[in-house]
């Protein structure tokens, strides 16, 4: 699968106007999408590595906006996952088995989303200098 359509993938299933309103209560349901999101994901980023850990260019690395977009993607869907939770998710210690499995999918959610976004922040602070001519190819 070549990047735009990993990215239309994840977008088209997550994000439209349609999927969100689809997504929105059901967090069930948005996490076995993203499942298969992350998946696809995760089989192209690793052909992706594959390719970089065989090239032999010194000079200009082309791979940098394809990992960039391995964790623009991946944001993408944890914001979907995080979508059906609300910002005051409360239980009370005696409540549902359905709630307390939703409590702890919430928690577990928004820990992988923080993580998400520490190594794309992280990603971003270590960036190559050959990666810039990707970005902007007349760069000297």
């Amino acid at each position: 699968m070549s990047s735009p359509s990993v990215f239309d993938s994840a977008n088209s299933t997550t994000s439209t106007l349609k999927a969100a309103r689809k997504l929105s209560t059901d967090y069930e349901a948005t996490l076995g999408i993203a499942q298969q999101s992350m998946e696809t994901l995760n089989d192209w980023s690793s052909r992706i590595s594959e390719i970089s850990s065989s090239s032999d260019h010194e000079d200009v690395d082309f791979t940098g906006p394809l990992l960039l977009g391995h964790h623009i993607v991946k944001i993408i869907i944890f914001r979907a996952i995080l979508r059906p939770f609300s910002d005051n998710y409360n239980i009370s210690p005696g409540g549902d088995v359905r709630d307390q499995r939703e409590v702890e999918a919430c928690r577990l959610s928004r820990n992988g989303a923080k993580t998400c976004l520490a190594a794309a922040t992280s990603f971003t602070m270590n960036m190559k200098g050959t990666w810039i001519h990707s970005f902007w190819p007349f760069c000297t």
